[in-house]
């Protein structure tokens, strides 16, 4: 679970953008700007969190390719609490222009 099974935590909510933690800073920004400055600062937040959570978690793998299971679930919890807050403030993300990080294109 190296980024998360986001689709499948996302099933049921209305946010169908892209992955968010493996989104540049940029395309973050991006996908951002609509909101007030409240809002952003919230998401952002909520978005820093879920990529260090997830950081650990990938980190604290061992040679047996298991995760600490402390570190999978803050990571996921973050996850959760960054969609359902995308969720709920109804964020769009913008098709064109955007830049994932890793993504083959």
């Amino acid at each position: 679970m190296t980024h998360m099974n986001y689709k499948e935590q996302a099933r049921s909510m209305p946010y169908d953008g892209p992955n968010p933690i493996r989104m540049s800073e940029r395309s973050w920004r991006l996908m951002m700007a609509p909101l007030t400055p409240e809002q952003r600062s919230e998401l952002t937040q909520l978005w820093e969190q879920a990529r260090y959570t997830s950081r650990i978690a990938i980190s604290s793998v061992s040679p047996s390719g298991d995760a600490s299971s402390g570190a999978l679930e803050n990571a996921e919890t973050a996850m959760t609490m960054l969609l359902d807050k995308l969720s709920e403030l109804n964020v769009r993300h913008p098709v064109e222009g955007l830049v994932l990080v890793g993504s083959a294109v």
